[in-house]
């Protein structure tokens, strides 16, 4: 019996050991994420922002008035990046804005959020206190 009881000790602790060490290769990863791992994450939130383009309507001046602070389509996820994502509506619960942020760990702010319009796309990229701005691709400042 004590045998087995030893065995399931050790199992459990290799278990911790091994989810340990993916919780720390995650953290590692995303400290301070580069250049690189920061375009591929915005290409991956343009991927799943894409799909919800035919869902907005067109934000021309009437609608920008009407921008109210409802989101629809809500979700968090928290871990060791979070990301936030849903839509702006208008006071009539039109979406005219998507848009998805995502929080890497550590300080300074490392972020990048992403929002698109029917016909734009907005990128603001949050590193090292400073701000990247680009819409439909094309660098601002």
């Amino acid at each position: 019996m004590s045998f087995i009881a030893a065995l399931l000790s050790l199992a459990f602790i290799f278990g911790l050991s091994i989810t340990g060490l993916y919780f720390l290769f995650l953290l590692i990863t995303n400290l301070q994420p580069s250049r690189k791992k920061l375009s591929a994450d915005t290409r991956k939130m343009q991927a799943a922002l894409s799909e919800k383009r035919e869902e907005l309507i067109p934000l021309e001046g009437e609608e920008l008035s009407l921008l109210s602070l409802n989101h629809i389509d809500q979700s968090r996820k928290k871990g060791v990046v979070a990301v936030h994502q849903g839509m702006l509506t208008t006071i009539y619960h039109e979406p005219v804005i998507a848009y998805m942020y995502r929080r890497y760990p550590g300080k300074p702010v490392t972020a990048i959020l992403f929002a698109r319009t029917k016909t734009h796309e907005f990128v603001y990229t949050f590193k090292k206190g400073r701000v990247l701005i680009e819409v439909d691709g094309s660098p601002l400042g």
